[in-house]
C-alpha cells in the first residue's frame, strides 16, 4: 500500500510559504544595505530559510526546487564567508527567486510545473554568475541528469570536484549472506565512483570463532577509494546493505583543524553536535540518525548509556576533538515554541461551541434563578463569568495584529515604484493594531489598489518633486488605530494630491 503524503506536503507548503514571507520581508528590508566584517543575523536567518526549504523538497523529491534552493543557498554561503559582497542586484535576484520557489509550490497542487521549471532554469543562468566555475561545473552536469539523478550531496564544505582519497570501514554482520547480499559486490562497484587504492581484509574473526559456519560472514574491509564523490554519493553505494553493516567514512584532507574551523565559523543557535557536524560535513545525517538509534537501544538495556559522541567516534570516524568543538558550540536548547498551528475551521467550530455554551449557560442560570435556590444560583453566576472567558479568549484567538500584513506591502511598494521609476519609501505606524485575521486577509487587495495608485498617481516624478522643493523620495503612509469601537486604516502619500477639476472632468466625460 503506498503511502499517502498528501498532509505532510500540505504542511511542507504551509510552512514553506512562512518561510518565504520571512525572508521576501528581510530582503526587502536590507535592500541597498552593505554588510562589515561581521555577517549580520538577517543573513544568517535567511540562510536558514533557504536550507530549510531545500531540505525539506528533497524529502518530497521536488528536485527542480532543491536545485534553485541550493544554488541560492550556495551563493548566501560565499557571502557568509565573506567571499562575495552583497549588491542591489543580487539582493535583487534573491527575491526573484522567493516567487520562483512560490510558482514551484503552486505547482505542487495544479501539477502544471512547465512555467515554474522554465522561470527557474532562466534564473538559475543569472544567478550562476555568482558562482565559482567549479561549482558552475557541478550544477551544469546536475543539470543534465536531473531527471535522472537526485540533488548533490550536502556536504556543502567540501568540493566535489577535488580528488581524495576516501578511508571507508566496512564490516558487514554476520547474517549478511543468509539475506542474498554479496559484500563483494559492493566493493567492486566503488570502482564506478573512483579508483580503489587499498582494501585491507579484517579476518580475527575467523581465527576467535570456536566453529566455522559457511552460512556466516567473519570478514571486515579497511578499503581506501580515490573519488571526487561527496560522503552522500559514497554511502549511497552501500544503500542495500546499510542495515546488515557497520559503515565509517573518514573524508580526505579531514583535518582536525579545518573541522574545528567550519564549527567556530557557525552562526551561534540552538543547534545540536550532531546537526553542526553535518553542516560542517564531517557527518550525513544518516549517520546521526543511525547513532541515535544505537544510543536509545543502549537506553533501553542501560541506566547510563555512552553519549552521542561515542557513536560519533567509534562508528563514524569523527574525531573526538572535532566533537567537542561541537559539543563546545551547541547551547542549551531552551522550549523555543511559543506558537501552534491550527486549521482555520477548527478554530471556527471552537467558536462556535464556545457561543452555544455562552447561550445553554445563560438558559440555565435563569432555570436557577427560578429554583430559589442560593447555593444553585451562586454555583451558576461563577461558572457563567467562567464561560464568559472562555468567550473572550476564543475571539481573541482570531486577533491578530494588523502590523504583519503592512510589512508585506514593502514588497508591493518595491515592486510598484521600480515598475513607474520612482524611489518611494513606507512608512508604517499603529501595526500592533488588533483585527480579525479573516477580515485582516479581506483588506489586501483593496490595500494594495490604494497603495498602487498613490504611488502611480499621487506621487510626483523625481524631476517634478525636486521642481517642488521636496525630496526626491516620496513616501507612503500606513496607519492603523482604533477609535469609538471602530478600526480606522488611513493610507496617505505626500504627493501632489488630488486635482479635484481634473478629476470632475473625467467624471463628467465618462457620464
Amino acid at each position: 500500500m503506498t503511502p499517502d503524503y498528501s498532509k505532510a506536503l500540505e504542511t511542507f507548503i504551509s510552512e514553506a510559504e512562512e518561510l518565504l514571507s520571512e525572508a521576501e520581508q528581510t530582503l526587502v528590508d536590507h535592500e541597498g544595505v552593505t554588510t562589515g566584517d561581521a555577517v549580520p543575523a538577517w543573513l544568517d536567518a535567511l540562510f536558514r530559510s533557504v536550507h530549510t526549504i531545500k531540505g525539506s523538497a528533497g524529502l518530497f523529491g521536488l528536485e527542480n526546487l532543491v536545485r534553485l534552493s541550493h544554488i541560492v543557498e550556495s551563493i548566501l554561503s560565499l557571502i557568509r564567508e565573506q567571499k562575495l559582497a552583497v549588491s542591489s542586484d543580487l539582493i535583487g535576484l534573491f527575491i526573484e527567486s522567493i516567487d520562483v520557489i512560490r510558482l514551484h509550490l503552486d505547482a505542487i497542487s495544479s501539477g502544471e510545473d512547465a512555467s515554474a521549471n522554465l522561470a527557474s532554469r532562466e534564473l538559475e543562468l543569472r544567478l550562476s554568475q555568482f558562482l565559482p566555475d567549479s561549482e558552475n561545473t557541478a550544477l551544469s552536469k546536475s543539470s543534465q541528469h536531473s531527471d535522472a539523478t537526485a540533488e548533490p550531496s550536502n556536504n556543502e564544505r567540501q568540493s566535489e570536484t577535488d580528488q581524495g582519497l576516501w578511508h571507508i570501514s566496512f564490516r558487514p554482520h554476520p547474517t549478511v549472506f543468509q539475506d542474498g547480499l554479496d559484500p563483494l559486490a559492493f566493493i567492486r562497484y566503488l570502482k564506478n565512483l573512483g579508483q580503489i587504492h587499498t582494501v585491507h581484509v579484517i579476518d580475527e574473526e575467523i581465527e576467535a570463532s570456536k566453529a566455522f559456519d559457511p552460512t556466516l560472514c567473519y570478514l571486515g574491509f579497511e578499503i581506501t577509494l580515490e573519488s571526487a564523490c561527496g560522503r552522500e554519493q559514497i554511502l549511497e553505494a552501500f544503500d542495500f546493505i546499510a542495515n546488515d553493516a557497520d559503515i565509517a567514512l573518514i573524508a580526505p584532507n579531514s583535518r582536525v583543524e579545518e573541522y574545528i574551523a567550519l564549527i567556530h565559523q557557525l552562526p551561534n543557535g540552538n543547534s545540536k553536535v550532531g546537526e553542526i557536524l553535518v553542516r560542517v560535513g564531517a557527518l550525513t545525517s544518516a549517520e546521526v540518525e543511525h547513532a541515535l538509534a544505537q544510543q536509545q537501544m543502549l537506553k533501553d538495556d542501560q541506566q547510563n548509556p555512552p553519549l552521542i559522541g561515542h557513536f560519533f567516534n567509534e562508528e563514524s570516524g569523527v574525531a573526538q576533538e572535532v566533537i567537542k568543538a561541537a559539543v563546545t558550540k551547541q547551547k542549551p536548547l531552551l522550549k523555543t515554541n511559543k506558537t501552534l498551528r491550527v486549521e482555520a475551521n477548527k478554530l471556527d467550530q471552537l467558536i462556535d461551541l464556545v457561543g452555544e455554551m455562552v447561550i445553554t449557560g445563560a438558559r440555565t442560570n435563569l432555570l436557577a434563578h427560578q429554583t430559589g435556590n442560593e447555593p444553585l444560583i451562586e454555583a451558576m453566576a461563577q461558572l457563567e463569568r467562567l464561560v464568559e472567558s472562555i468567550r473572550d479568549s476564543s475571539l481573541q484567538l482570531r486577533m491578530v495584529q494588523i502590523g504583519d500584513t503592512f510589512n508585506k506591502f514593502k514588497r508591493v511598494v518595491r515592486d510598484i515604484a521600480t515598475e513607474v521609476n520612482k524611489s518611494v519609501d513606507l512608512v508604517v505606524t499603529g501595526g500592533d493594531t488588533e483585527l480579525d485575521k479573516t477580515f485582516v486577509e479581506k483588506l489586501s487587495d483593496p490595500l494594495t489598489h490604494l497603495v498602487r495608485n498613490a504611488i502611480d498617481h499621487g506621487l510626483e516624478s523625481t524631476a517634478d518633486r525636486l521642481d517642488a522643493g521636496k525630496s526626491e523620495t516620496g513616501t507612503i503612509r500606513l496607519n492603523a488605530y482604533h477609535d469609538s469601537g471602530a478600526i480606522v486604516i488611513e493610507v496617505g502619500d505626500d504627493g501632489r494630491g488630488i486635482d479635484v477639476n481634473r478629476v470632475s472632468e473625467v467624471a463628467a466625460d465618462k457620464g
